[in-house]
């Protein structure tokens, strides 16, 4: 599993999406890939690394703040990585949808949301859905939009939280107590220093940025994989890719080739 909870451990891991991404524009004669698709590329690349710059200054931010155990804080940051990562799986489909106009104006346009759609819309088109409790037969979700409800809902304060604060506060009573003893006792020495989760919360919550982590690079190998196919193979190179890096290599009648004019020079 990819570990990103260290600076370094962020920046490896920055490193390797960015060399899977800069194989892909490899300036190669429109023999293997046709310029339009070329600039169409491009142009998907510039919205990825935008879109990974940003998650990498939100996974340090995460990394500082769970030094400092503030759960609250890392919500509203893990609320920015769904986006974010939902965003990156979507890349493969408008990508394969889109035309290089299409393409050209998420950056041109100013959109409330990338890509023209909101977290729902997308995560419903490319992640799996789920029958949710209480929810219309007709109506789908996914497990990861739910998980964003539930960060916006944290990142936002609210009378569950105070619940959560009175469940979490400690108490000195004894354990035959009546509760609405100590639950007023615990609300009248309400105090700025209170914590909103306990520490178990808190390590579930950051579960979380490990699943996203794994989301994200999966999708970047799924986006490499779809530009692999444009490449055209001849009889002198072939295009293939491994883990996310684009590869292109020289058929058996392509390393005569270059042997034979070694020769002839």
């Amino acid at each position: 599993m990819i570990q990103t909870n260290t600076s370094k451990k962020v920046k490896e891991f920055m490193k390797l999406q960015q060399n899977k991404i800069d194989s892909w524009n490899i300036n190669v004669p429109e023999t293997f890939f046709d310029n339009e698709e070329k600039e169409k590329v491009n142009t998907m690349i510039l919205i990825l690394k935008t879109i990974l710059i940003n998650s990498r200054d939100v996974l340090y931010a995460i990394n500082t703040l769970n030094r400092e155990k503030n759960t609250a804080g890392i919500t509203i940051l893990l609320k920015t990585l769904i986006e974010n990562t939902v965003d990156i799986k979507y890349a493969r489909y408008f990508y394969e949808k889109s035309n290089l106009e299409e393409v050209s104006n998420v950056i041109e346009k100013s959109e409330t949301y990338m890509f023209g759609k909101s977290v729902k819309k997308k995560a419903n088109q490319v992640f799996d859905s789920i029958d949710i409790k209480g929810k219309k037969s007709n109506e789908k979700s996914t497990t990861i939009y739910e998980e964003y409800k539930f960060m916006c809902k944290i990142a936002h304060p609210d009378f569950n939280q105070l619940y959560s604060i009175v469940r979490n506060k400690p108490t000195n009573y004894p354990s035959d107590t009546p509760l609405d003893v100590v639950i007023n006792d615990k609300l009248a020495k309400l105090t700025l220093e209170d914590k909103i989760f306990a520490s178990l919360e808190h390590k579930i919550i950051m579960t979380l940025r490990d699943k996203l982590v794994q989301i994200i690079d999966t999708a970047v190998n799924e986006l490499g994989n779809e530009v692999t196919t444009r490449y055209r193979d001849t009889d002198e190179v072939e295009f293939d890719i491994n883990n996310g890096i684009l590869l292109p290599s020289l058929t058996k009648k392509g390393i005569e080739n270059v042997e034979n004019r070694q020769s002839y020079n």
